[in-house]
C-alpha cells in the first residue's frame, strides 16, 4: 500500500499522469499494471503513459502527457511555454522540445529537436517541464 501512496504523489505532481517506467521503478509489475487498467483505476493514455482514473482533464495534462511520453530531456516549448508563462494569449497547440538526436513523434503535438537545448533552459512552473521564459522568447 506504500507504494501506492508515492505513486499517487508522483502523479499529483504530473497532473494526474505517470509513465510505466516510474510505476517499473516502484516495484510494480507489467502483470499488476494491466489489472489496475482493467479494473479502471488507471486508464491509459499511451504505451509509456497511463493516467489516475478520475483525474481532471485539462490542456496542461494533455502537454504533460506530451513531455512524459516523448521522455527524458523534454520540455514544452514555444507556444506551449508562452501559455504558461502567460506571455500571450492562450493557444491550443501542443509544443514540445527535445535533444535532435531522439525521433519522436506524436500525433497532434509539434515536435522540435534542439541542438542546443540545456538543462538550464529547463523549469517546471505548473508541474509541467517547459523552456525557461528566456529560452522561450528566443525559440
Amino acid at each position: 500500500m506504500q507504494d501506492f501512496v508515492v505513486l499517487a504523489r508522483k502523479a499529483a505532481s504530473q497532473h494526474g499522469l505517470l509513465t510505466r517506467q516510474q510505476l517499473r521503478d516502484e516495484g510494480i509489475s507489467r502483470a499488476r499494471l494491466d489489472r489496475l487498467v482493467a479494473d479502471g483505476l488507471l486508464t491509459t493514455e499511451s504505451r509509456s503513459v497511463v493516467g489516475v482514473a478520475g483525474a481532471p482533464h485539462s490542456w496542461e495534462r494533455s502537454l504533460m502527457a506530451a513531455v512524459l511520453r516523448a521522455g527524458a530531456l523534454t520540455v514544452g516549448s514555444h507556444r506551449s511555454a508562452i501559455r504558461l508563462w502567460g506571455l500571450r494569449s492562450a493557444d491550443d497547440e501542443l509544443e514540445i522540445a527535445l535533444p535532435s538526436h531522439r525521433g519522436v513523434r506524436i500525433s497532434g503535438v509539434v515536435v522540435h529537436r534542439s541542438v542546443d537545448l540545456q538543462a538550464e533552459d529547463h523549469t517546471v512552473p505548473d508541474g509541467v517541464p517547459v523552456t525557461t521564459p528566456e529560452r522561450t522568447l528566443v525559440d
